[in-house]
């Protein structure tokens, strides 16, 4: 439960930035355009790397995406989850992307530096 819990906050604070950078984008950057200007490029996946069946999906599908698409896939192995908060949320205020996090661990919430909304 606890390498679940981590993995799906780590992975929806990534997918909820991707999303909003990808409507933030111009209307001409369709995903052909996307595909080839990522290709022969590297992308770091910053994921829990304590989990052997994870490390190995991650491996798979970075053997996928290097065959279909001619990108490297390069899994960065975090300790937890504040980790990969910390460096989600770097990565985006430094871009000034705009960015959520639904969580409900408050040791996330206190790592992402920004407002608290909490629900009862």
């Amino acid at each position: 439960m606890n390498i679940l819990r981590r993995t799906a906050g780590a992975s929806l604070a990534v997918c909820i930035t991707l999303a909003q950078a990808a409507q933030a984008a111009p209307a001409s950057r369709r995903w052909p355009a996307i595909v080839a200007a990522a290709k022969g490029q590297t992308v770091y996946w910053n994921a829990w790397g304590g989990d052997e069946r994870t490390n190995a999906f991650i491996a798979w599908a970075g053997g996928e995406v290097k065959r279909r698409y001619g990108i490297t896939i390069e899994q960065v192995k975090l300790t937890d989850t504040a980790e990969a908060v910390t460096r989600v949320f770097t990565h985006a205020m430094r871009r000034g992307l705009p960015t959520l996090l639904v969580t409900h661990d408050a040791a996330d919430a206190q790592a992402a530096a920004g407002p608290v909304l909490t629900l009862d």
